[in-house]
């Protein structure tokens, strides 16, 4: 086999393999605190046999579904992180794509449910199965044999990606399973690539479909011969049915400073806030002593975000830009929720701000600053110099301001921090079908800086 570098997954079914190659490939190296960013498109020979994404088997299972423990949706991309003595890090996308993880809780089984959901998983436990992504489902309003009207914003519903939809009986129990490809999303429809075999009416759902990694090992809880649940995690399969992130490129709707997108933590927002920070370094024993060694020039600043009760329109910009980001792959500008200092003058130049804690803290810590107007605007500039006016501290600029917002119309001024997402994974907690609980935390980055390399190919 010639060299490859993607994903394999075995199909038992036809004894053959699923081949993914990213399309490309994104990475930012850092070496002695310099960045270097660069995309280029390999050539890759396989003699690997692709199966068609278009043909899962068994047909999917739909099951009545528990809200009271959520539906939780992870999705986690594939950024390896090296980081150096200086704490420069070289990062690199290893797949474009996330994969998403699904946990749900089926319950109310009746015993023909559990004999199929016993059934089912054994499935699970012999092959991939396509499973409904059960959080980005959304109400049939009409259907022809040709089109699907329903809500289709803030889903994961792709062209060219498949879906699943059925009825209900009288017990509110799923029939009339089908599945098909997308052909085109629309903002009031979907457009299946086949004619149904069903036309269903309004009540019935349309989920977004994945297919779902082998499983080793689950159970089903039978409450009485009557009565059971199950809670079973899935794991998307890296492959060609792996849905394709909610958002490229700069993210949509954020301001940009910079060539980063700017992250404005709302304070009026239903939210936790963690600041804290992490100093990179190790302790070693020494006879009765010890010795420190600290990486990196100072402290990095750490944030970390709860979301809780958002609207579906609320939560799906942050998912979106987190998938723009890739993870922990891109920087991005984080302004504090905190309003750290207030303004009293201002002018192209500086800001004026009260004297709070030390001026040395603010030329050690802090590399820039925020400020908010009250129509949403964001002025983030850098640090130059820290002069003590009185007892109050002058800011210096680093570039001067196109716009002087008067200090009445100054919402916050505050400290900005040049971040990355801390983890490769961010998980929604869906606690209704249109409300969801989301977190994720941030690290400050030191001395950024992007290059672009020529790949010598």
């Amino acid at each position: 086999m010639a060299d490859f570098d993607g994903y394999l997954a075995h199909d038992p079914r036809t004894d053959s393999f699923v081949a993914t190659i990213p399309t490309s490939h994104a990475f930012l190296n850092t070496r002695d605190a310099a960045n270097f960013q660069t995309t280029t498109a390999p050539v890759i020979t396989s003699s690997l046999v692709v199966v068609p994404k278009s043909l899962p088997s068994p047909l999917p299972t739909l099951l009545l579904l528990n809200w009271d423990d959520g539906i939780q949706i992870t999705s986690e991309y594939q950024v390896d992180v090296i980081r150096a003595s200086t704490v420069g890090e070289e990062r690199r996308l290893l797949a474009d794509r996330p994969n998403r993880v699904q946990t749900v809780k089926h319950s109310g089984l009746s015993a023909a449910e559990m004999t199929r959901t016993l059934m089912n998983l054994f499935r699970h436990g012999s092959t991939q199965v396509p499973i409904p992504l059960y959080s980005d489902h959304s109400r049939v309003t009409a259907a022809a044999i040709n089109e699907i009207f329903c809500e289709t914003a803030y889903r994961r519903f792709f062209a060219g990606q498949r879906f699943v939809i059925c009825d209900f009986d009288a017990n509110s129990r799923p029939q009339n399973v089908e599945w098909g490809t997308i052909q085109a999303v629309q903002s009031t429809h979907l457009v299946p690539d086949t004619p149904l075999s069903n036309v269903y009416a309004d009540g019935a759902r349309v989920y977004p479909m994945i297919d779902a990694e082998l499983v080793f090992r689950d159970e089903a809880d039978l409450i009485n011969d009557e009565l059971g649940e199950l809670f079973l995690t899935v794991r998307e399969i890296p492959g060609p049915s792996t849905l394709p992130p909610t958002m490229s490129g700069l993210p949509t709707g954020w301001s940009v400073y910079g060539d980063y997108p700017i992250f404005d933590a709302s304070p009026e927002a239903s939210f936790g806030y963690k600041p804290g920070m992490l100093r990179v370094g190790t302790q070693t024993q020494q006879g009765r002593g010890h010795v420190i060694y600290a990486a990196g020039e100072r402290p990095q600043a750490t944030h970390e975000l709860t979301y809780r009760g958002l609207s579906r329109a609320s939560v799906w910009p942050l998912i979106e830009f987190f998938d723009s980001r890739r993870a922990r792959l891109r920087a991005f500008w984080f302004v504090s929720p905190v309003a750290m200092w207030e303004a009293i003058a201002i002018d192209a130049s500086s800001v004026t701000i009260t004297g709070v804690g030390n001026l040395e803290d603010i030329e050690d810590f802090f590399d820039y600053i925020a400020i908010v107007e009250r129509d949403g605007t964001i002025n983030i500039r850098g640090i130059d110099n820290v002069v003590l006016v009185g007892d109050d501290f002058r800011v210096d600029f680093d570039e001067v301001l196109s716009v002087v917002p008067s200090l009445a119309n100054i919402r916050r001024t505050t400290a900005a921090h040049l971040v990355r997402f801390e983890k490769n994974s961010m998980r929604e907690t869906w606690t209704t079908d249109g409300i969801c609980d989301i977190q994720f935390g941030m690290i400050e980055l030191l001395r950024e800086i992007e290059v672009t390399v020529i790949c010598l190919q």
